[in-house]
C-alpha cells in the first residue's frame, strides 16, 4: 500500500463530508484540515473537522492474490462556544451527521477506494484546556472510522 492511497482516502473522506449540505463550508463547518491541527490556538473560526490516517492492520484473511487490511482513520470535530452545553450539543450534532453521511450506501466505498463493508465506529469526547482559550468551552470529538481494503 503506497502513501498516495492513504492520502487519497483521507481526501475522499474530506470531500464526501464537504459535499453534504449539513456540513458545507463555510455555512456550517468553518474549515477542514488534512490531518490534526498542530496548534488549535491558530484556528480562528469553529467548528472544524480534520481527517488523518491512523494505522493499518492485517486481518490474516487472504486468498491467493490479496490480503485483507483494515485501515483506521481519525475524524476529529472541534467545537467552541461561550457556553459548555452549546459546544457539546453542536459537536454531538456533527457526530451524528458524519455517521449518517458515511453510512450511506453511496458513500461506503468512498468512490471505489475501499471495500463495501460496514465496520463499527468508535467515538471519544474530550474537553481540553487549551492555553489562550480559557474563556471558551472547547469540545473535541474523535470518530474512529475503519475501512477494508484488499491488496
Amino acid at each position: 500500500m503506497v502513501l498516495q492511497t492513504y492520502q487519497g482516502i483521507v481526501q475522499q473522506i474530506i470531500d464526501t463530508l464537504k459535499a453534504d449540505a449539513d456540513l458545507a463550508t463555510p455555512s456550517k463547518v468553518k474549515q477542514y484540515f488534512f490531518g490534526e491541527p498542530k496548534d488549535p490556538q491558530q484556528i480562528k473560526q469553529f467548528p472544524v473537522i480534520y481527517v488523518q490516517f491512523s494505522r493499518r492492520e492485517g486481518t490474516g484473511i487472504a486468498d491467493t492474490a490479496k490480503y485483507e487490511y483494515i485501515l483506521t482513520f481519525d475524524i476529529g470535530i472541534i467545537g467552541r462556544a461561550i457556553k459548555e452545553d452549546t459546544a457539546e450539543k453542536e459537536v454531538y450534532d456533527f457526530i451524528n451527521e458524519v455517521d449518517s453521511i458515511l453510512d450511506l450506501d453511496a458513500n461506503l466505498t468512498l468512490s471505489g477506494k475501499v471495500a463495501k463493508r460496514r465496520l463499527a465506529r468508535e467515538v471519544e469526547i474530550a474537553r481540553p484546556a487549551i492555553p489562550g482559550m480559557e474563556d471558551w468551552a472547547i469540545t473535541w470529538a474523535n470518530i474512529t472510522h475503519r475501512v477494508v481494503i484488499y491488496e
